[in-house]
């Protein structure tokens, strides 16, 4: 069992969500290559924000983004 948010979550429930959701369906690049790019002219290497950094990732990210289309 794991936690999510302090509360106790299941494998189980895990795997319905998944299901439910079709997360697991959209393969491991759910952007469109052109929206990528936009977002890492923004946020380069997006693997190199710390966790403690990531609310002001987002918004520095939210902020600056324009939409390629």
């Amino acid at each position: 069992m794991q936690k999510c948010s302090g509360w106790p979550v299941t494998e189980e429930q895990f795997e319905d969500v998944a299901k439910y959701s079709e997360v697991l369906g959209t393969g491991s690049d759910f952007l469109e290559e052109d929206v990528r790019k936009a977002c890492e002219d923004i946020i380069p290497f997006p693997e190199r924000v710390e966790p403690t950094e990531c609310m002001d990732a987002f918004v520095h990210l939210k902020n600056n983004f324009k939409s390629p289309t």
